[in-house]
């Protein structure tokens, strides 16, 4: 009876979902949107290899319809983006490290010196939904 019940609950906690990312204050449609997608603090936020998903998106799409992150399992994740207006494929900075491109984090933490901590950062996916994300320029 037990492997009965298992059978059926098993369906539910393999679920997918899509994360739709709306980007906010994107300053121009130039250049290209990197984003970078963690379900945990390892490697977070600029880790390409630690990261679960990477890829990038032509700022001008990002702009019109955002970001579709598909096929997600419940769970903690966070998101980092910026906007590599020049496609050089790096977050450009001044000789201080201050970045000379926009960036944003997903649950729009507050950024002082240096980047959020993965717990500031993360959402939790158990169903399709949309997040908002504000790109800072400094």
């Amino acid at each position: 009876m037990k492997w009965l019940i298992l059978f059926f609950l098993a369906p539910l906690s393999l679920k997918a979902a899509d994360i739709t990312v709306v980007f906010d204050n994107l300053s121009s449609d130039r250049g290209e949107i990197l984003y970078l997608l963690f379900s945990d603090k390892k490697g977070f936020p600029d880790q390409d290899d630690k990261s679960l998903r990477s890829g990038k998106i032509s700022a001008s799409e990002g702009k019109k319809h955002g970001l579709l992150l598909s096929g997600l399992a419940n769970g903690d994740y966070a998101l980092s983006v910026f906007h590599d207006e020049n496609k050089n494929g790096k977050l450009d900075t001044n000789f201080l490290g201050i970045p000379k491109e926009g960036f944003a984090f997903s649950s729009n933490p507050k950024v002082f010196f240096g980047p959020p901590a993965f717990d500031k950062a993360k959402f939790y996916v158990d169903k399709n939904q949309s997040i908002r994300l504000d790109f800072i320029y400094f």
